[in-house]
C-alpha cells in the first residue's frame, strides 16, 4: 500500500476466527476524492478492492491475501451453520453475501 494517497489504504479490517481459522476481510482503497461542494456528503469513492486471507495461528504465517471483488466496502464475514449457498444472493436484511469456499 505504499503510496497510497491520504485517506486510502485498509478500511475497517474485520478479524474472525472459526473452525481453527483466523480470517481477515478487508477493503484497500485506493482513491478517496471530493466532488465539487465539499463536504462527506460529496465524498467520490473509487477503485476499492476486497481482500480474504487466512491462517491457522494469529502469530504465524500469513499468506497472500485473495482477491473478492471491488463491489462496496467494509465488508464483514457471517460464519456459521448452514451450506454456504444463499439461495438468492442476499441476506435476511438484503445485504449483498457471497459464499467462500
Amino acid at each position: 500500500m505504499r503510496g497510497d494517497p491520504d485517506s486510502c489504504g485498509v478500511w475497517a479490517p474485520c478479524l474472525t476466527y472459526a473452525d481453527g481459522l483466523f480470517h481477515l476481510i478487508y477493503t484497500d482503497v485506493k482513491r478517496y476524492g471530493r466532488a465539487s461542494g465539499g463536504g462527506t456528503a460529496n465524498a467520490s469513492l473509487r477503485d476499492f478492492h476486497n481482500y480474504l486471507v487466512t491462517a491457522e495461528r494469529i502469530d504465524g504465517d500469513w499468506p497472500e491475501p485473495t482477491y473478492l471483488n471491488s463491489s462496496g466496502f467494509d465488508p464483514s464475514l457471517c460464519l456459521g451453520p448452514g451450506d454456504g449457498d444463499p439461495k438468492d444472493g442476499l441476506d435476511a436484511e438484503g445485504a449483498k453475501q457471497a459464499a467462500i469456499r
